[in-house]
């Protein structure tokens, strides 16, 4: 009965962009591979530390500024501090593999708004669509960050960083940060529905299950992410074509967000 909903009604899918995010989410690491198969190397801790808290600040402080990256980086800020919340209590190994791969996914973002600032974009940025849409709301282009940043890079960000078994080993915990993404997902969602009148009905009259499927959304996005990933090493035709495939359907996803 869920799915004839879903299927039945437009304004729902405008919550499949909504992968978080991240976020959402989510997000960075460093140029260089802290990880090699199973072992570690804690020598860089401290280095992930500090680079992850600059990156807080700079998305911070861009989220403070008035240009249109602002309204991602207002959600993408909300973001890393509930996963930095939620790493208080992970194990040391699982910190430093999200705190490396956060460096690195938040600076894809930093690098897009100084692209943006610059108008130096390359033809194939995932984010030229977000930037040049100066006239969207603010929810709207919190969508079409999202679709960026997930859809776009995070794959990039895993294989920029980890080999096949760091990712698949720490696939688990690195999902289970949709935990962080909900706080985030759910105070949006409401944000949207309270100006939106056929949202608000839906959501009513499917029980809150509109909701629930907007946030199953994001955690397929992501998850499809990972999977991404891992066939980048051993399936280069796979990936391609898979690859492929999701920037279509991120297209796709970017005009509906536009056309609502």
């Amino acid at each position: 009965m869920a799915s004839f909903y879903f299927r039945s009604f437009p304004v729902i899918k405008l919550f499949r962009p909504f992968y978080f995010l991240i976020i959402s989410h989510v997000s960075y690491a460093q140029n260089q591979n802290m990880f090699q198969g199973d072992n570690f190397s804690y020598t860089a801790s401290n280095n992930n530390n500090e680079v992850v808290h600059n990156s807080i600040q700079k998305v911070d402080s861009i989220a403070h500024s008035k240009g249109i990256a602002s309204h991602f980086a207002r959600a993408y800020s909300k973001l890393m501090g509930n996963i930095a919340i939620q790493m208080q209590t992970a194990d040391r190994e699982v910190n430093i593999f999200i705190k490396q791969f956060e460096s690195v996914y938040a600076g894809y973002f930093l690098n897009a708004c100084m692209e943006g600032k610059n108008g130096d974009f390359s033809h194939a940025s995932v984010w030229q669509l977000y930037f040049s849409s100066s006239d969207a709301q603010s929810w709207q282009l919190v969508l079409l960050g999202v679709n960026a940043h997930i859809n776009g890079e995070m794959w990039r960000a895993l294989v920029d960083n980890f080999s096949q078994n760091d990712i698949r080993r720490y696939k688990r915990q690195f999902l289970m940060l949709q935990k962080s993404v909900a706080k985030l997902y759910n105070p949006f969602f409401d944000t949207i529905m309270a100006q939106n009148n056929y949202l608000r009905f839906i959501n009513g009259f499917t029980k809150g299950l509109a909701r629930k499927f907007g946030e199953r959304v994001v955690y397929k996005w992501r998850r499809r992410q990972v999977q991404l990933a891992i066939v980048f090493y051993h399936a280069p035709e796979k990936f391609r074509k898979r690859q492929s495939t999701i920037i279509r359907k991120k297209q796709k996803v970017d005009q509906l967000i536009l056309r609502n």
